[in-house]
């Protein structure tokens, strides 16, 4: 990935026409890009999230016995870490995590000067436009799942 990205530096007609329309540039991917985008990460962590504050609410005990939990070595641990605030678990703290799941709008602001008063790139990133998806189910979650081949784009680059 970053050294298609390195590539797109040294010469922008790499970069699909779409993101150009927009003054997108990839950046570097990091590590924090990388677990940012892990959809595994966020099914698993919803479900730990719930889990805890049901905990802190209830007590584990309850919990275990109103969750099957499959067959495994030993009896799984499901109280709460010393660290953690029972209490604070019910804060919206994975806001920043479900955000990826709203629609995805673009306006002609967001378009570079030279593509605003162009109606093919009005079309062009109206096409673009993502409705809101539910929240996946974790047998749904993959890996790539959020790369479109460039054949299924305007511009027969990858997104």
């Amino acid at each position: 990935m970053n050294a298609f990205v390195a590539a797109t530096r040294r010469d922008t007609t790499l970069i699909p026409l779409e993101l150009r329309m927009l003054g997108a540039r990839p950046e570097p991917w990091t590590w924090e890009v990388v677990v940012s985008r892990h959809g595994g990460l966020l099914g698993n962590v919803i479900d730990e999230l719930s889990n805890g504050r049901f905990v802190a609410a209830h007590g584990a005990a309850l919990l275990k016995k109103l969750t099957w939990y499959h067959p495994g070595p030993g009896e799984p641990v499901v109280t709460l870490d010393s660290a953690v605030d029972g209490a604070a678990l019910a804060a919206p703290i994975l806001d920043v995590f479900n955000a990826f799941r709203g629609a995805v709008r673009f306006r002609r602001e967001d378009l570079q000067v030279a593509y605003r008063g162009d109606p093919a790139a009005a079309a062009r990133l109206a096409a673009l436009e993502v409705a809101p998806e539910s929240a996946p189910r974790p047998e749904e979650i993959g890996s790539n799942n959020w790369v479109v081949h460039g054949s299924r784009s305007a511009s027969g680059k990858p997104l």
